[in-house]
């Protein structure tokens, strides 16, 4: 009897074994299941990421020396990668741009003539995964007015108000329009709002 008693209790703890293996494997098994589903929930939130922002900055006025463009205002909302920066001209009388890949390039070669001119630049930026949407900056390139006398249309300056100037030549004065909606330009008026 001492050895169907043994062999009995080697099946029962067989089993017993068994069941703790299969308990073992089922753990395991949904432990691996809910790794698997943290994985793909961090792998889908990565995909859901946003594209950067560019941001060209402020219109400026130019002459003959150079200008340097201003993308540092620029940004990825949720920081995931580092941006680059492209440049290019999309507008206006052809000038270089040195520097495209950077925040803040040189455009230079402006040629002043007797009209007010106009350039316009764009930047894309992007995080190594997504590129933003353009974003455009305007300058313009005031006339060569030779032995012209510029004049202040609205002393004193005031840094809250648009600032009209104009020009004469030849003992005749320009006429000026200014609308405070946006600026309006004359071949003899500039307006200036810094």
């Amino acid at each position: 009897m001492g050895g169907k008693m043994k062999k009995r209790i080697s099946l029962a703890s067989d089993r017993i074994c068994t069941v703790i293996q299969l308990s073992c494997l089922k753990t395991i098994s949904l432990v691996l299941v809910l790794a698997l589903g943290l994985i793909a929930a961090v792998a889908n939130a990565s995909t859901d990421s946003q594209p950067p922002i560019a941001d060209a900055g402020l219109s400026r006025y130019a002459a003959q020396d150079p200008i340097i463009l201003d993308g540092t205002s620029s940004y990825d909302p949720d920081n995931s990668g580092t941006l680059s920066y492209a440049w290019r001209q999309i507008d206006g009388p052809s000038v270089v741009i040195t520097d495209a890949n950077t925040a803040i390039p040189t455009a230079s070669g402006f040629v002043q003539t007797e009209e007010i001119q106009k350039c316009e630049f764009e930047l894309v930026v992007s995080d190594g995964e997504l590129a933003s949407p353009p974003d455009t900056a305007k300058v313009i390139i005031v006339p060569d007015l030779g032995e012209s006398t510029w004049k202040l249309e609205d002393p004193p300056f005031d840094p809250d108000k648009p600032t009209i100037v104009y020009w004469t030549s030849m003992q005749r004065r320009s006429t000026c329009l200014q609308s405070h909606a946006r600026t309006i330009f004359s071949a003899r008026c500039l307006s200036l709002s810094f």
